[in-house]
C-alpha cells in the first residue's frame, strides 16, 4: 500500500475548476515523487523502452513502492472523475463558467480576472 499523502492531491483537486486535464493532473502528483526510468536497450545499443516509474513512500515500512506512469494516469482519472461526480454543484458551476466564457469568446470579448495578488490578466 502506498503511502500517498493529502499534499499530493491538493493542487490537482484545486486546479479542476481551471480546466485542469488529467495529464496535468498526473504531471503535478508525479512532482511529489522520485521518477526511476528503465532504460532497455537493443542488440544495436538503440534504446527501445524508456518507462518512467515513481517511488511513492509505502505505509507500511520504510521501502517505497513503484509506480509506472500508467498506474499514476488511471489515479489522474479517479481524480478527475470523483470531483465532478462526487460533487454535483461543483459541476453545475464549471458548466456555468464554461458557458460564459464560450459566450463570451464568441461575441470576441474579453475575459478579465484578478489573482490573489492582484495582477490582471486578459
Amino acid at each position: 500500500m502506498c503511502g500517498l499523502t493529502e499534499r499530493s492531491f491538493k493542487k490537482p483537486i484545486m486546479t479542476k475548476p481551471y480546466n485542469v486535464t488529467i495529464n496535468g493532473i498526473k504531471e503535478q502528483i508525479a512532482k511529489y515523487f522520485s521518477k526511476v526510468y528503465n532504460r532497455n536497450v537493443n542488440e544495436k545499443g538503440m534504446i527501445i523502452n524508456n518507462v518512467m516509474y515513481l517511488n511513492v513512500p509505502s505505509v507500511n515500512s520504510n521501502s517505497k513502492v513503484i509506480i509506472t506512469g500508467v498506474d499514476l494516469y488511471k489515479i489522474s482519472d479517479i481524480i478527475y472523475n470523483i470531483i465532478l461526480n462526487e460533487f454535483p454543484q461543483v459541476k453545475l458551476l464549471f458548466n456555468y463558467f464554461i458557458g460564459i466564457t464560450t459566450t463570451l469568446s464568441k461575441a470576441k470579448l474579453p475575459i478579465t480576472w484578478f489573482t490573489p495578488s492582484g495582477l490582471g490578466i486578459t
